[in-house]
């Protein structure tokens, strides 16, 4: 096969490779929104008051500790990104590389009165990215359960996470 013959097979392949990798980022999290989706009337509706609540909020002085226990074990048992920082205030975790995943980061700082404020937030490499690849959306729906579960520690779905160590939809 001449020389210009193989380049050309080359280009093509590598073209299909290059095509297929867009499709497949482009697919995944419509895919994930499907399988993490709420499919029954009370998970739409938990959701729902999820998705209306603040990603920054307060708790009592007495609740903080609870509060902030919910948010280490939510964030090492679901997050999927590796633990970067823990202290009295910040946990944090890594910031994944790529737009594939978000990773986390809660604060809390006291107020006059005693209590706390409380404030969930995505970290990323490439904000840009995720977004083109439509995990922004996937990411807010994971700020909101996280936030909402520090708060209340109501979590009666937690299939609902969108990442990719949630728990699978239990068989009916």
């Amino acid at each position: 096969m001449a020389k210009g013959g193989m380049m050309k097979k080359l280009s093509g392949v590598l073209f299909l490779c290059f095509l297929s990798l867009i499709l497949c980022s482009c697919l995944a999290p419509t895919m994930s929104g499907i399988i993490h989706g709420p499919k029954t009337p009370e998970e739409k509706a938990w959701m729902d008051k999820v998705m209306s609540e603040p990603i920054e909020f307060e708790v009592d002085a007495q609740e903080e500790k609870v509060a902030w226990s919910r948010a280490q074990s939510w964030i090492s048992e679901y997050s999927g990104v590796p633990v970067k920082i823990i202290s009295d205030s910040v946990i944090e975790t890594e910031v994944p590389q790529g737009g594939s995943t978000i990773g986390y980061k809660v604060i809390k700082t006291q107020k006059p009165g005693g209590s706390f404020m409380i404030k969930v937030s995505g970290v990323s490499s490439d904000i840009l990215g995720a977004a083109l690849i439509g995990m922004a959306k996937e990411a807010e729906i994971n700020l909101h359960i996280l936030a909402h579960y520090i708060k209340t520690g109501d979590l009666p779905y937690p299939y609902l996470i969108r990442t990719n160590v949630a728990p699978a939809r239990p068989k009916k």
